[in-house]
């Protein structure tokens, strides 16, 4: 469950909830750019057909594994997207990503929302026009000279090295086979956003706190407060005596406490 509000101050609160028993993260969204603004950043903006019909893949990067409250907000986010096996899944059902980056020295989260998409290594962007449809061919005496055009460059200046994979399935998009060398591609779909992590609760907006990033408490102030939190609950118990309400119908539990 994600919750956003705005406080009387003017800051903009996220709240994610895992129902129905927690816990809570609570962050305060230190910036952010909305879909549109992202998009008109772009010099060309093209995402493929059914781009949201599938989840997309969870990027984590820059999470200490051994903090607790790190340790949470990585398990909280991989439970809201469906697991990944490597070995079985299908890569045409990988349209997006969304990556999760922690600056330490900022102690701020950047989110940020791409789509995938993948272009064949090592083919002239003649080829590659050629392979999408036939372009205008009327102003050329033979095709060797449409291919020879100083016009196009070769595909491989667009990419660095570091994008070139080989695939080990067949990929949507002409020239994408398996064994294939292709450059992968990501284009931001928005939206942007910078998040401070405020607090942890144990419950569903409630309860007691995991970590807070203001407030530090000792252990034995820790302890107070977990039987503070107990003993309140067990009198909530106490205070409610459920009676059948059988102007309800049978087995339905009045909080009234009527007969």
């Amino acid at each position: 469950l994600l919750l956003l509000s705005r406080s009387i101050l003017g800051y903009v609160n996220l709240r994610v909830c895992k129902i129905p028993r927690g816990p809570t993260l609570s962050f305060r969204v230190s910036s952010y750019m909305v879909l549109k603004d992202v998009i008109s950043t772009l010099k060309r903006f093209k995402t493929a057909q059914h781009t949201h019909e599938t989840a997309p893949l969870l990027i984590m990067n820059g999470f200490d594994e051994n903090l607790p409250h790190h340790q949470l907000i990585t398990t909280t986010f991989q439970n809201m997207l469906p697991a990944v096996n490597v070995k079985t899944v299908k890569l045409n059902t990988l349209k997006r990503c969304l990556l999760l980056n922690y600056d330490e020295k900022e102690e701020i989260i950047e989110l940020r929302h791409y789509s995938i998409s993948a272009t064949p290594v090592g083919v002239n962007r003649a080829i590659k026009k050629l392979m999408k449809k036939v372009p205008d061919l009327s102003r050329y005496s033979d095709i060797s000279e449409f291919l020879t055009n100083g016009y196009f460059s070769e595909s491989d200046g667009e990419d660095g090295p570091d994008s070139h994979v080989v695939l080990p399935q067949n990929l949507s998009g002409r020239g994408n086979l398996k064994s294939n060398r292709s450059a992968i591609r990501l284009t931001e779909l928005g939206p942007r956003l910078s998040l401070k992590l405020v607090k942890i609760q144990e419950g569903v907006g409630e309860g007691e706190v995991l970590y807070h990033s203001y407030v530090k408490k000792t252990a034995e102030e820790k302890k107070e407060l977990r039987k503070r939190i107990e003993d309140e609950d067990r009198t909530e118990c106490l205070c409610f005596v459920p009676t059948l309400d059988f102007r309800l119908g049978p087995f339905v539990t009045s909080p009234f406490g009527g007969s």
